[in-house]
């Protein structure tokens, strides 16, 4: 019997593509080779990672808080404790009125918008009649001023009530911390000046070394109308053109199902 003039087929030696598609990757090779590629920059997502999860898990204490260079200036609605030493019957709380007023009763109304808590106290005792050092003034609530946040911050906040001197950290812990795609070595805090006129400075904010290695170096103290800017991480960017089906393994390597 004549046999058919078959040229033999040279086997497939391993580790070659077995059957390519139209761009010429293999259909079993591909896979593979983005799984390892997601492996090796999953190594690169841990450290960020380990920094936010202690940041929200021990919220190491800050040092004493120093005065702040800008302080705070009352505004509608922010409440204060009057205490006044010589009229017990005139301590007690009071709230800032759309007026940027507050009323002592039968000592008349007495004007302590865009004062300072001691400013705002001296002001008080003129009106009754009293040397400064006998009135104090407490600010109990901060909501006239703002602290504003960009970027990869939970909740998508685009603004949060000032509470008075806290520092960048402690103000990240206080609105949930960060997403999982935050880019820890691009965290910055923007102080425009809009109430004084300056030229706006920024200060970068080295927050692993904050929490890892307790260095308040760069924790400032926020003002406000401050700026929080937190960048996003270059695979969390890289998820946004990721096919469907290889995404959720890239969210679980990089911690990004937050």
């Amino acid at each position: 019997m004549i046999q058919p003039n078959v040229s033999p087929q040279k086997p497939q030696s391993r580790g070659k593509m077995i059957e390519a598609g139209k761009d010429g990757w293999s259909r079993q090779v591909r896979p593979i080779r983005l799984a390892v590629l997601l492996c090796v920059l999953a190594g690169c997502a841990g450290p960020g990672q380990n920094v936010e999860k202690t940041m929200m898990a021990d919220r190491p204490a800050a040092p004493p808080r120093q005065e702040v260079t800008d302080p705070y200036r009352l505004g509608s609605p922010d409440e204060f404790d009057l205490i006044v030493a010589a009229r017990p019957r005139l301590t007690g709380r009071c709230v800032v009125g759309p007026d940027g007023r507050i009323d002592l009763g039968g000592m008349g109304p007495v004007r302590v918008e865009g004062k300072t808590s001691a400013e705002a106290a001296s002001a008080i005792a003129t009106q009754i009649g009293l040397p400064p050092s006998a009135v104090r003034v407490v600010v109990q609530a901060y909501r006239s001023q703002k602290v504003y946040l960009l970027g990869e911050v939970q909740g998508l906040q685009h603004s949060v009530p000032y509470q008075g001197p806290e520092r960048v950290v402690e103000l990240l812990q206080r609105v949930g911390g960060l997403t999982g795609g935050a880019e820890l070595a691009n965290v910055y805090l923007i102080r425009s000046h809009v109430t004084d006129g300056k030229s706006p400075e920024v200060f970068r904010v080295d927050v692993p070394a904050i929490v890892m290695k307790h260095d308040q170096s760069t924790n400032y103290i926020v003002q406000p109308f401050d700026e929080i800017s937190v960048g996003e991480r270059a695979s969390s960017s890289f998820a946004r053109s990721m096919p469907p089906w290889l995404l959720p393994m890239y969210q679980t390597l990089f911690g990004l199902e937050r």
